[in-house]
């Protein structure tokens, strides 16, 4: 086995190896030189502790220090965007606030990870709250430094346009700013003012759930069914054959979802937890491309949910509609 390589020229790079075929030995790897000639040569190799990402040293002038923009009192940053559009390839005018969440780290544990969360995420996710986006397209906001972040854009029902699927962290103090939203790596940012750099930044208007609880389908999406849909969808003949009952499906088991969670999962559009590294595209999944969340801005029976309860429900969905809001044994989960 071959891992961690660091090239020192065109033709020659330092590698970890494992001649054994064995990766679990504490000693298994060494310190090699290969070539591109099919040549190797050992370096080093301890006898007790393998070793790994092999980057060689040597003397220099030490370059000029950098002036420190960070302040370690703060808690938080300062995040400008110009324009929200550049690369978003989504109608101009579309978005209307960036929703800002983190996808929590996860505890240690012996377990394994398939003790925690469901088969549709690998983490569980907490929004931290929105913040708007002006009419050109900017925006301008606090962002709590020291954690892995992501935004969601939206549009005005504060349904999904887009997703990032990747993480950003923020350092104290820092003022950083970015283009756009998927915007060519090779493009200068404008040049004129923006409207939200002319105000100061906003402050994430937090989920009334409370922005550091992670959401939960339980604790917060039942509520709103149990209010607005069960005295439909639920009995022994439920409408549609849709059954929202908060129960469990059957008897308390390892793995064991409540009868309206499983009814609902055809009707959340989620990004597939195996698939491929593709860059998405602008309502691909989510609220956007939900039946449920369509059915009721058309307008279903006499139903009529409020800000909360909306956001409850898009949040959800757009978090790819988990079920635990915790990471909990599997052992407890249907109890």
């Amino acid at each position: 086995y071959y891992t961690t390589p660091w090239p020192i020229s065109e033709n020659y790079f330092l590698v970890s190896y494992n001649p054994t075929g064995d990766m679990t030995r504490a000693e298994g790897y060494g310190i090699y030189l290969i070539d591109v000639f099919g040549n190797r040569e050992l370096i080093h190799r301890d006898p007790n502790t393998s070793c790994f990402s092999p980057v060689p040293l040597a003397a220099r002038r030490m370059p000029p220090v950098l002036q420190d923009h960070t302040d370690p009192s703060k808690r938080h940053a300062t995040l400008v965007v110009t324009d929200v559009y550049e690369g978003l390839n989504a109608p101009r005018g579309s978005v209307k606030y960036l929703r800002i969440n983190e996808s929590m780290p996860w505890p240690y544990t012996k377990e394994g990870a398939s003790r925690y969360t469901t088969e549709h995420d690998w983490t569980i996710k907490r929004t931290l709250g929105l913040v708007p986006v002006e009419a050109d397209g900017s925006a301008h906001f606090v962002v709590p430094a020291d954690i892995g972040v992501y935004f969601q854009a939206l549009d005005e029902n504060f349904v999904e346009v887009r997703r990032m699927r990747s993480l950003v962290s923020f350092q104290p103090g820092e003022q950083r700013s970015c283009t756009g939203c998927h915007e060519t790596q090779i493009g200068a940012p404008p040049t004129s003012t923006t409207l939200a750099g002319r105000r100061a930044p906003s402050l994430p208007e937090p989920p009334s759930w409370g922005s550091a609880n992670p959401i939960s389908f339980l604790r917060d999406v039942q509520p709103v069914l149990d209010r607005h849909c069960t005295r439909c969808h639920s009995g022994l003949t439920p409408d549609g054959n849709i059954d929202l009952f908060g129960g469990l499906t059957g008897a308390a088991h390892p793995t064991a979802h409540n009868t309206s969670y499983d009814a609902l999962t055809k009707y959340v559009p989620r990004a597939n937890l195996v698939g491929d590294f593709e860059v998405t595209q602008p309502y691909q999944y989510g609220s956007a491309q939900s039946k449920l969340v369509k059915l009721l801005l058309e307008g279903h029976e006499d139903v009529k949910l409020d800000r909360d309860e909306w956001l409850r429900l898009l949040t959800w969905v757009d978090m790819n509609g988990l079920y635990l809001g915790s990471f909990i044994s599997v052992h407890d989960w249907g109890r």
